[in-house]
């Protein structure tokens, strides 16, 4: 558990925003529902065909309690 620290957090927020950028999901923090259900209809979709593809959002979840601020980088 005490594996987390900052560089992990940041890492995790560049590859959650660079997802949302490569399947090109806007990022609306304080209602994210429409995203949510795009990411879920792609992990189905990849189901369907055979494949496994998760996503995690834990790192919205920090962001909507302002854990993890978005900036600059």
């Amino acid at each position: 558990m005490n594996k987390v620290d900052e560089s992990k957090l940041e890492y995790a927020a560049r590859e959650f925003m660079k997802f949302l950028e490569n399947e090109s999901i806007p990022l609306d923090i304080d209602d994210f529902s429409k995203g949510s259900e795009e990411i879920f209809e792609k992990e189905e979709s990849y189901f369907r065909n055979g494949g496994f593809k998760l996503f995690s959002m834990l790192t919205l979840a920090f962001m909507q309690m302002g854990i993890i601020e978005e900036g600059e980088n």
